[in-house]
């Protein structure tokens, strides 16, 4: 199973659930290949929401199968230049009460951004 778009200057990213090309749209050739260990796969390969911003970076709903959340998807950045990503874990920003009562989060179905913020 694979997902294909766009990269910021046109080239066109493959991904998978182990890694990521980088295929170059002019001549098709890939440019680079992105591994990532066993367990820090950023799942953008099946995530059903996604936006690029300007810099290139992909925010998107990954989908968790992960012990410790009790969310099914959650918030993610992907940084194709640093190869980085960042996961908001609801649990590591709310309170049992505001999870349970005042937010009443079941599932992830967008994905925000502020174009201003930047990723270190």
């Amino acid at each position: 199973m694979q997902k294909l778009f766009k990269s910021d200057n046109g080239n066109i990213i493959v991904s998978y659930p182990e890694l990521h090309n980088i295929v170059s749209s002019s001549n098709m050739a890939i440019v680079k290949t992105t591994r990532y260990e066993e367990g820090t796969e950023p799942g953008f390969w099946n995530s059903e929401f996604s936006f690029r911003d300007v810099q290139g970076n992909l925010y998107y709903s990954m989908p968790t199968n992960y012990s410790g959340t009790s969310y099914p998807n959650i918030p993610a950045v992907y940084n194709f230049q640093m190869n980085t990503a960042i996961l908001y874990y609801f649990e590591n920003f709310l309170s049992d009460e505001e999870k349970l009562v005042e937010f009443i989060i079941s599932i992830t179905t967008m994905v925000s951004y502020d174009a201003k913020t930047t990723f270190f």
